[in-house]
């Protein structure tokens, strides 16, 4: 099962966040309860679209960090856009 680059953004989001002293360690779930509570990492952030996906990769994949489903080169593609992800 291959993340999208919107539900991918969520799962960075969340990673930074954790890294910055946030909720640890960034889940799955971690990223589930952002997007429940309105977090969007960017303008125009298709949520409803992300939370179905974010259900599917729940039942299949439990809790499992966030940094599992986030490669090297999104980090690229992530620093490469003309915005930028707020932290959670």
């Amino acid at each position: 099962m291959t993340a999208s680059w919107a539900l991918k953004r969520l799962l960075m989001a969340e990673i930074a966040n954790e890294a910055d002293g946030g909720v640890s360690p960034a889940t799955l779930d971690s990223a589930y309860d952002s997007l429940a509570s309105g977090y969007e990492p960017h303008e125009g952030f298709p949520a409803e679209e992300v939370r179905q996906e974010l259900l599917s990769f729940l039942k299949k994949y439990k809790n499992a960090y966030a940094s599992q489903f986030v490669t090297e080169a999104d980090w690229l593609r992530r620093s490469k856009e003309s915005y930028v992800t707020t932290s959670v």
